[in-house]
């Protein structure tokens, strides 16, 4: 049995910490010692193993001595065998307590070793219980003890030493990627154990960011990614500029002055990253872009805070109501229920901002302000979602089935691209749409009318319609009065007689337009025959826009015309009067010509009824009202007034009504007529004009001239 006891105690040497003590003088507690001078040299000392050293109760533990030569061990004894027991060097803790082991040679030199008992230890605790490392990393692990306890015996071993390789004293090392299990076991077999995994070395790491802004006085926690897979529980932390900023082993940082500071992480393998922190001015304020917002229950939404200039800080969100909407480190708000609640930002310094926020249902149904649209090629458009009241959707996203017919951004702004049709869908967060069906029509080459002319009394209406050359009626057609205390006209062409005078009705489709005289009578017979001068001064105010009629001969022999009863230093008023004083003077009324035949390129009757009647009388100075009407349209139009031939019914001085046709000229959307005719049939001698019908306002000769139908100069548009 004693036998055994030696054994263990050889074995339990090999496990206790390596530290010496030289001989002395000592004689207490029934020990007695030979005096040694402190003087005597290292041959004539006693070296122990350890001087110091703690045992929990019932463990046990090997002194070794060192002698001097020629010397040797003569007894082991203990201060206190009720504490710690002694046999040829094998130690035993048998009670809480402290004693004095000590080993006396022969010749009477003494070592001591100090022996603390605490008790046996429950548990044992290791510095972490998980632990990721890098491939060919290495690691201490450490160990903790419950408070008076105590165990001299403590191995780490590892359970994978092909991934985890680790000695006695818990150095680990990574052998290869994979897990392995390290253990530390005390002497009365009480252990504990941590799990390594041991991944790639990293190739790379990451904060994330290459730059971060702080506030002077700030606090801020680094995050450090490392390359997909890999481990390094090694990071050494370096501050440039430490005056700037501060750093700890754990990537804390703390701003302290004004400035720019890099901060640099090295691996264990020597991979590095660097990033640059900017220290700004405390902000002394901060806000919401919005004060309040109102979402629906189960919607998300990002809350964005505004610093002053030069100021920085870390941002911190709360709600004061988490079952109403909760909000996240980034100012994520998600809606929970109906409700209000607050969300506070809060920065470092105290300085802090709320949005209120006002959470309804989700929503349950949706409606558009259009259902359907008919656009043009470029025609734009704003569609509008609607919810219940009681429901709330701050994101609706608007998308169109079809962008190369309609495009549309996520506002519900939409563009017609092309012909074609597109539905445009508007979502809710929570999946609900609602849609509107758009139709783009074909560009059209240009808008037909099926009727130029309106001739209305005051409270009178008439419909007009805006078709397709093919006949197509155009529902994207656009209806505008120039004039509204005239005449109105409804978004479905229906124009309304107001008061007297006159006006147009603009037809607008794409960038084709197209116009409809009206003209308003009263209710009552009145005529009025304005001087000269008053219907020049209106004639100087028209633009101007000369034209051609595409008919070599007619255009040739109208500006010869012109320029002989013109010249360059006239007003446009008075270039009109020679105009018409030209005709009046200069043809006869009479049957006496034979229409010719012209040659030219002509798009519409009307062009040609205008062409082939003015150019007889111009020739041969005789012709009647059409061709004085058709001679005048094509002077006005070469001196670049808006001139148009006239066909309606006027009084006859035999009694009631005949056809006839006159010029008109609009001015600044207004109808004026000209009749140089009839103006004819009441020259004097000498052919003296009076001039009655140089510029009337068709209203204000009520019935007098009633227009019928414009035969407009549509293609007098040629150089």
């Amino acid at each position: 049995m004693k036998k055994s006891k030696r054994i263990m105690c050889i074995a339990l040497s090999a496990l206790t910490a390596g530290c010496v003590l030289f001989g002395g003088s000592y004689a207490e507690g029934g020990f007695v010692s030979t005096e040694v001078n402190a003087a005597a040299s290292a041959e004539s000392r006693v070296e122990l193993n350890c001087t110091k050293i703690s045992l929990g109760v019932g463990e046990s533990s090997y002194l070794s001595a060192k002698v001097p030569a020629g010397d040797s061990i003569k007894k082991w004894t203990t201060s206190d065998p009720n504490v710690v027991t002694v046999n040829q060097g094998c130690i035993k803790a048998v009670s809480e307590g402290k004693a004095r082991v000590a080993v006396r040679t022969v010749n009477g030199v003494v070592a001591v070793c100090n022996v603390t008992v605490k008790s046996a230890p429950s548990y044992v605790r290791l510095n972490t219980k998980e632990l990721n490392i890098g491939l060919g990393e290495s690691y201490s692990l450490s160990y903790y003890l419950p408070n008076g306890t105590a165990s001299h015996y403590a191995v780490f071993t590892s359970n994978n030493r092909g991934v985890v390789s680790c000695d006695t004293k818990g150095n680990l090392t990574g052998i290869s990627e994979g897990t392995a299990d390290v253990k530390v076991v005390l002497f009365n077999r009480v252990y504990a154990s941590c799990r390594v995994t041991v991944k790639k070395a990293p190739t790379g790491a990451s904060f994330g960011v290459s730059k971060i802004e702080l506030g002077e006085g700030e606090n801020y926690k680094l995050s450090v990614k490392l390359s997909a897979g890999s481990a390094s529980k090694f990071r050494n932390y370096t501050v440039l500029n430490p005056d700037v900023l501060s750093c700890d082993d754990k990537g804390n940082l703390k701003a302290l002055k004004l400035g720019v500071a890099i901060v640099t992480l090295q691996l264990f393998n020597g991979v590095i990253s660097s990033c640059r922190v900017n220290v700004k001015k405390a902000p002394d304020s901060v806000k919401f872009r919005t004060d309040s917002l109102t979402l629906g229950a189960g919607e998300k939404y990002t809350l964005t805070a505004e610093l002053p200039e030069d100021t920085a800080s870390a941002l911190e969100y709360s709600s004061d109501n988490e079952k109403v909407l909760t909000v996240g480190k980034s100012g994520l708000v998600t809606a929970k229920n109906p409700g209000t609640a607050n969300v506070t930002v809060k920065l470092y310094n105290g300085v802090s901002a709320k949005c209120s926020v006002t959470v309804k249902k989700a929503p349950s149904s949706a409606y558009l302000n259009k259902n359907e649209l008919t656009m043009d090629i470029g025609d734009k458009q704003k569609l509008v979602c609607y919810v219940p009241e009681d429901n709330a959707s701050y994101h609706v996203n608007f998308v169109s089935d079809n962008p190369e017919a309609v495009s549309c951004d996520k506002f519900g702004n939409i563009t017609a691209v092309s012909a074609g049709t597109a539905n445009i869908t508007a979502s809710m967060f929570n999946g609900v749409k609602v849609s509107c069906r758009v139709t783009v029509e074909e560009e059209i080459e240009y808008i037909v009318i099926d009727k130029d002319l309106a001739v209305l009394d005051v409270g009178q209406s008439a419909q007009i319609n805006a078709r397709t050359p093919e006949g197509v009626v155009l529902a994207s057609a656009k209806y505008s009065s120039a004039d509204k205390s005239v005449a109105t006209v409804s978004s479905s062409g229906v124009i309304k007689a107001v008061a007297p005078g006159n006006t147009n009705i603009i037809v607008k489709s794409g960038d084709k337009t197209s116009k409809v005289g009206v003209i308003v009578y009263g209710n009552k017979y009145y005529s009025t025959y304005p001087s000269t001068d008053e219907t020049e001064s209106i004639m100087n105010t028209a633009k101007l826009s000369p034209k051609k009629t595409n008919c070599k001969a007619l255009d040739d022999l109208v500006g010869s015309i012109i320029s002989r009863i013109t010249n360059s230093s006239m007003t446009t008023g008075q270039k009109i009067r020679a105009c018409y004083d030209y005709l009046s003077q200069n043809c006869v009324y009479g049957y006496g010509y034979i229409p010719t035949p012209l040659p030219g390129n002509y798009n519409y009757s009307s062009d040609y009824f205008i062409v082939t009647m003015a150019y007889p009388i111009l020739v041969n100075n005789v012709g009647t009202c059409e061709n004085y009407a058709a001679a005048f349209t094509v002077m006005m139009r070469r001196l670049g007034l808006d001139a148009d031939v006239v066909y309606g019914q006027v009084g006859l001085s035999s009694g009631g009504k005949g056809g006839h046709y006159w010029t008109n000229i609009t001015v600044n959307n207004k109808h004026y007529v000209f009749d140089t005719q009839v103006e004819h049939n009441t020259l004097g001698y000498n052919r003296y004009v009076n001039h009655y019908w140089y510029g009337m306002k068709p209203e204000h000769n009520y019935r007098m001239y009633e227009y019928k139908e414009f035969l407009r100069a549509r293609d007098f548009s040629y150089s």
